[in-house]
């Protein structure tokens, strides 16, 4: 097939298909602001007239849209569950990649040789990390001079950019307005606290705990194993605090997920959800507002994140560096809001 060229081509390519020169443009350049019906008309009659320009030569002929991969690594117990928060988070930014025409797949972390293996298979150009991954695997991902944008995990490696909420200032908020209900008993049921945003809340819990003269007994702070951070995990753990001699007035957890395994330990031992204990969550999950007492959180904005790192992907669709030049900090922070609902109340 005779391959049209340049500007000739582009011009003829606009008013075969009634469209601007900028629209045909972005479309061939695979850039952000067309929807993908457009987009794929404009590829499609690009195809059919040979038209190649220079620049987005290999982009058409060999690869048409970006391949966008995320590795997902989900803490392992025994039931195999997964925190609805990933899932959702997940199922936004599917939606959101495929309304942009992505090559967007969900890849399941297994172990350091299979990442290579799939590395090579794949041949993505962007990677998206969510999960409890080990640290060689972030340097594996840099190695490969890959855009990295890593959910909620925080390196100092080349070309990697975090996306997260503050963890610290939801944490430390959520002891404040217990306190300022009047508890001064207050306990935390955590995830690993290895590092991310499990130890950013037992940090701002610390923190919060000092500075306004609370309790928190020794068996009160409870960092769950990884296998045991679910909602059956949180349940046992709950059980055991409400058995010792003194008990909370409310609990902290770390995630809705563990807060609604700690509600059912809580009715198990004969106790009321914010009656006889407080509970404060994280995530907002949409089922939480439905529960029994609704469910006291925080807002995590997963509709933002999500067009957060949509629209960090599209920088490099468009040409631009991951990490903008301009504005070179490595993490974006994203703040979440208190939910408050009447799985709290006032004691004072």
């Amino acid at each position: 097939m005779t391959q049209i060229k340049s500007n000739q081509g582009i011009r003829e390519l606009a008013r075969k298909l009634n469209l601007s020169i900028g629209t045909v443009s972005r479309s061939l350049n695979n850039r952000y602001g067309v929807n993908a019906q457009t987009k794929a008309r404009v590829l499609e009659e690009a195809r059919r007239m040979g038209y190649v320009p220079n620049a987005a030569a290999r982009r058409l002929k060999e690869h048409p849209v970006l391949n966008v991969g995320l590795f997902f690594a989900p803490y392992d117990n025994p039931g195999h569950e997964i925190n609805p928060y990933a899932t959702d988070l997940i199922q936004l930014i599917t939606d959101k990649a495929s309304d942009e025409n992505f090559r967007f797949e969900v890849i399941r972390f297994v172990d350091l040789p299979t990442v290579t293996t799939q590395l090579q298979e794949q041949q993505l150009d962007v990677a998206l990390t969510l999960g409890d991954f080990p640290e060689p695997f972030y340097s594996m991902l840099s190695e490969k001079n890959l855009p990295v944008i890593n959910i909620s995990k925080e390196t100092d490696l080349p070309n990697q950019i975090c996306i997260q909420t503050d963890g610290f200032q939801a944490y430390a908020l959520a002891v404040q307005y217990l306190a300022a209900l009047g508890h001064t008993q207050i306990a935390l049921v955590n995830g690993p606290q290895k590092g991310g945003h499990f130890l950013q809340y037992a940090a701002a819990f610390d923190d919060a705990i000092s500075e306004f003269h609370l309790t928190c007994l020794p068996g009160w702070k409870i960092e769950l194993p990884p296998e045991k951070t679910n909602a059956q995990g949180a349940r046992i753990a709950t059980l055991e605090l409400l058995k010792q001699d003194t008990r909370p007035t409310a609990i902290v957890y770390g995630s809705d997920w563990l807060a609604m395994g700690g509600i059912k330990a809580i009715r198990e031992s004969q106790l009321r959800v914010g009656e006889d204990i407080s509970v404060v969550g994280h995530d907002n999950l949409p089922m939480t507002e439905l529960l029994d007492p609704p469910l006291t959180t925080f807002d995590m904005h997963l509709e933002g994140q999500a067009r957060s790192i949509i629209r960090l992907i599209t920088r490099l669709s468009d040409g631009q560096p991951l990490i903008d030049p301009d504005r070179p900090a490595s993490v974006i922070n994203i703040t979440p809001n208190l939910v408050k609902r009447s799985s709290c109340r006032c004691i004072r």
